[in-house]
C-alpha cells in the first residue's frame, strides 16, 4: 500500500508534464501545419498565374485581326499618337484562365486552387521600342507588349497575425512582336509623312525618336 500511495503523485504529475507540454507544442505544430498548406497553395496559384498570362496572350493575340491597311488609316484618323489598344479581350482572357471561369469551355478550377480574397486584375501594355540607326528604317522599331495579373489569396487565421489577412499573388511577361504599320508611322517620323503625303492626309507624326 506505501508503494502504490507513493506512485501515485508521480503518475500525476507525468500527466500534467503532457498537458503542459500539450499545450506549448500544440499551436506550434498548427501553425506550422498551416503554413505548409498556405504557402504550397500560393506557390501553386503563382504557376498558375504565370501560365494564365501566357494562356491569355497566346489566344487573345491569335483571335486578334491580321495587320491591314486599315490600321494606317485609323493611325492617321488618330492623330499623332501611337495605335496601340491591346486585343481587347486579352485582360479578361488572361483573368478568366487563373479562375478556369470562362463558361462552356472545361472544368472550373477547385476553390482551393482559386483566388479567394480578391478577384483577379489583369493589365496589358503595349509599347514601341527602336535600336538605333536612321530613323526611316522601319525595321529598327519592334513592339513590346507587357502583360501584368494580381490576385488575393485569403491567409489562415492562425496566421494573419505574422502574414496580414491577404496575400497577393503577382506574375508579369512581355514579349516582342512585329510593328503595326500605324506603329511604324509613328515611330519613324519620315515614314509617317511619306504615308500621309501618299494618302493626302493631313498626319503630323510626332518628331525625333519617340520609340527611343
Amino acid at each position: 500500500m506505501l508503494v502504490i500511495a507513493a506512485r501515485l503523485p508521480l503518475g500525476g504529475a507525468r500527466r500534467g508534464q503532457a498537458l503542459v507540454e500539450t499545450a506549448l507544442f500544440l499551436p506550434l505544430m498548427l501553425i506550422a501545419l498551416f503554413s505548409i498548406i498556405y504557402f504550397g497553395r500560393y506557390g501553386v496559384l503563382g504557376e498558375r498565374a504565370q501560365s494564365a498570362i501566357r494562356y491569355g496572350s497566346m489566344i487573345s493575340y491569335a483571335q486578334g485581326g491580321v495587320y491591314s491597311a486599315a490600321n494606317i488609316y485609323d493611325a492617321m484618323s488618330y492623330g499623332p499618337q501611337a495605335p496601340l489598344p491591346c486585343t481587347g479581350n486579352v485582360a479578361s482572357d488572361t483573368a478568366a484562365a487563373l479562375t478556369q471561369a470562362v463558361p462552356n469551355t472545361g472544368p472550373t478550377a477547385q476553390p482551393y486552387w482559386r483566388p479567394d480574397a480578391a478577384a483577379p486584375q489583369a493589365t496589358c501594355t503595349i509599347s514601341g521600342v527602336g535600336f538605333g540607326g536612321p530613323s526611316f528604317m522601319a525595321f529598327h522599331y519592334f513592339t513590346v507588349t507587357r502583360q501584368s495579373l494580381t490576385a488575393g489569396v485569403s491567409v489562415p487565421t492562425i496566421l494573419q497575425g505574422l502574414l496580414g489577412t491577404t496575400g497577393t499573388v503577382q506574375a508579369q511577361t512581355g514579349f516582342v512582336h512585329s510593328d503595326p504599320p500605324g506603329m511604324i508611322m509613328y515611330c519613324s517620323y519620315e515614314v509617317g509623312q511619306r504615308a500621309a503625303a501618299a494618302l493626302g492626309f493631313n498626319y503630323s507624326p510626332p518628331n525625333g525618336n519617340p520609340c527611343g
